[in-house]
């Protein structure tokens, strides 16, 4: 039996973690911060990975 409750907080997770990535990126863009798109990136990577792994 599986646990919806868990899943439901990791899905949350990895779209909070996408968002942050996003708003992340859009900044460094602004900003012009290389270093800090591809962090941002990694970070959107990971939160899809998490959502992927919740579903």
């Amino acid at each position: 039996m599986f646990d919806l409750g868990d899943r439901i907080v990791r899905y949350l997770a990895g779209k909070a973690l996408i968002g942050v990535g996003l708003i992340a990126a859009i900044v460094s863009i602004l900003l012009s911060a290389d270093v800090a798109i591809i962090a941002s990136l990694v970070v959107i990577v990971i939160g899809n990975i998490i959502t992927l792994g919740a579903a």
